[in-house]
């Protein structure tokens, strides 16, 4: 396989590009986990968990601030999101 190269954001972030979400069959709502192994590699893993756990997980999630999802995206995908939301604000007139 093709290495990916990623830069962590500010906050630690980065993004599992999009192959690797659809070769892993990683979908949104899913739950993760990150491993580091004795040799320093790190083990991402898709986990299952438990029906009464998945309900905790989603009444623990939080709203995030725009700028900090921006922090956790790429700049391509910034300018994306940026045109988009401008097309929307344009079309509803607030521009």
């Amino acid at each position: 396989m093709k290495k990916i190269y990623r830069i962590l954001g500010k906050r630690g972030r980065t993004t599992i590009p999009f192959s690797l979400r659809v070769g892993c069959g990683f979908k949104p709502g899913d739950i993760i986990s990150f491993e580091v192994r004795k040799d320093g590699t790190v083990l991402l893993r898709k986990e299952q968990p438990c029906d009464r756990c998945r309900e905790q997980i989603k009444e623990d999630r939080r709203e995030l601030p725009l700028a900090e999802v921006l922090d956790g995206i790429s700049v391509a995908e910034q300018k994306a999101a940026f045109r988009l939301l401008a097309k929307r604000l344009s079309e509803a007139g607030e521009l």
